[in-house]
């Protein structure tokens, strides 16, 4: 699944922040920098993780009220439209 499908299902968002945020989580165990300069860089990233996180999660929240408000226009909502048309068709046939 590529990214830009993601960014149509909400539900899809969630595993990338949440890589997200397990890097930014284990990002001091297995990085150890040696001065003082490499430390605070290695803050900043780990920062900057826990934001990307943060963000894609609170973008996920965001575009799934959106989604419910405008009548689940999400694409799992349109196929689960298109199998409701299928069913519609299958009537009794004499």
């Amino acid at each position: 699944m590529t990214f830009r499908n993601r960014m149509n299902r909400p539900a899809g968002l969630i595993p990338l922040a949440m890589a997200f945020l397990g890097i930014g989580i284990l990002w001091p165990n297995f990085f150890h920098p040696a001065t003082s300069p490499g430390k605070d860089w290695s803050d900043g990233l780990r920062g900057m993780m826990f934001g990307v996180s943060f963000g894609i999660s609170l973008s996920a929240t965001w575009l799934a009220a959106r989604q419910r408000r405008c009548n689940g226009s999400s694409t799992a909502a349109h196929e689960r439209d298109l199998q409701d048309t299928d069913l519609q068709d299958t009537g009794t046939r004499t």
